[in-house]
C-alpha cells in the first residue's frame, strides 16, 4: 500500500460528484476503473492511501489534479457569498483528468439520462467490448478502445443491448468519423483519436467546442464536459438542468432562464476556472441540506 500527503482535497466529494461513472465503494475503499487500470484509494486526513493495477504516484497526482494551486482557483471563482456557500459545501472537490475517449463516450450516453443509468451503461459497454483487469481480488473490465468498439459488426445494436437506447446510434458515427480522418496515414483508430484530441488541446475554447459539436451526439453540454473533464479547458461551464436551476436560483431571482444563458453567465462571471464553479454548484444544488 502506497501513500501520498495531500491538502485541500476530498476524495469522497471528488469521486462522488458525478464527473466519473465507473467506481464503487467497498469496505471504505474506492475502486475506480479508469481506462485500462484500477485505482484503489482511501483518504485518512492529509494522506491518500492507494494501490494501482499499473502506474504510480505521478498518475494519481495528475488524475486527481493534486498539483493545481487550489487556493488560487478558489480565490478566483469566489465572487460572492452565494458561490461561497457552494464552495463550502464541497471544499476539496477537484476536477478529475479523464482519458478523452472514455470521457467522450461516457458523456454522449448522458443525454436524457441520469447518473445511475450512465454507470450501468458504461459498465455494460466495458464488459461487452473491454477486457478483464484485476487488482488483488478485485475484478473489473477496461474501458474499450476505439478499435475494440469498431470491430463489432453492428455497434449500434450491441450498444442498445448495453442499455443505451437511442444514444446507441451515435457511437458508430462518432467513432468512425474520427478514425477516418487519419485513414490515409494508415493510423490506428486509437492513434487517430490521440491526434484529434491533441489538435483540440491546441485550440482556443470556442473553436475546440465548435469542433466537438460536429461529432454525432455531441451537443453544447456534452462538448463542455469533454473540454472541462478531459482536455484541460477549465473555462468551460457544462450546463444541465441542475446547473440551470442553480444559476436561476442564485443569480436571477428564480427566473426561468435558458441553459444557453446560464452557460454564458457562468463562463463570463466565474472566468478561467468556471468548470470548478460549475462542479461546486452542481454538488451544492444536489445536496438539499447543504443549502440551509
Amino acid at each position: 500500500m502506497r501513500k501520498i500527503r495531500i491538502r485541500d482535497f476530498d476524495l469522497k466529494k471528488t469521486v462522488e460528484c458525478g464527473q466519473i461513472f465507473r467506481w464503487e465503494k467497498i469496505s471504505g475503499w474506492y475502486f475506480i476503473t479508469a481506462g485500462d487500470r484500477i485505482i484503489k484509494a482511501r483518504q485518512e486526513g492529509n494522506f491518500l492511501f492507494y494501490e494501482l493495477s499499473k502506474g504510480g504516484a505521478g498518475f494519481i497526482r495528475n488524475y486527481f489534479s493534486l498539483g493545481e494551486d487550489y487556493k488560487k482557483i478558489i480565490s478566483g471563482i469566489k465572487k460572492d457569498e452565494k458561490i461561497g456557500k457552494a464552495i463550502k459545501s464541497a471544499y476539496g472537490l477537484r476536477l478529475i483528468k479523464q482519458e478523452p475517449f472514455e470521457c467522450m463516450v461516457s458523456y454522449i450516453s448522458s443525454s436524457a439520462s441520469n447518473i445511475p443509468r450512465i454507470r450501468r451503461n458504461m459498465n455494460s459497454l466495458s464488459r461487452r467490448f473491454g477486457h478483464k483487469i484485476k487488482l488483488g481480488n478485485y475484478t473489473s473490465y477496461s474501458f474499450p478502445s476505439p478499435e475494440e468498439m469498431l470491430k463489432c459488426e453492428d455497434l449500434e445494436k450491441e450498444a442498445r443491448n448495453c442499455g443505451l437506447g437511442f444514444r446507441a446510434r451515435f457511437y458508430s458515427k462518432a467513432i468512425a468519423a474520427i478514425a477516418e480522418v487519419s485513414a490515409e496515414e494508415k493510423l490506428s483508430a486509437s492513434q487517430s483519436f490521440e491526434n484529434y484530441f491533441s489538435w483540440l488541446r491546441r485550440m482556443n475554447y470556442p473553436d475546440a467546442k465548435m469542433e466537438l459539436m460536429n461529432i454525432s451526439g455531441v451537443g453544447s453540454k456534452v462538448a463542455n464536459c469533454i473540454l472541462a473533464f478531459s482536455l484541460g479547458f477549465k473555462e468551460a461551464f457544462p450546463t444541465d438542468v441542475w446547473i440551470r436551476r442553480a444559476i436561476a436560483e442564485l443569480y436571477f431571482s428564480q427566473k426561468n432562464i435558458s441553459a444557453k444563458d446560464a452557460e454564458r453567465f457562468g463562463r463570463e462571471y466565474f472566468g478561467q476556472d468556471a468548470a470548478y464553479a460549475q462542479e461546486f454548484l452542481y454538488y451544492w444544488r444536489r445536496q438539499p441540506k447543504a443549502k440551509d
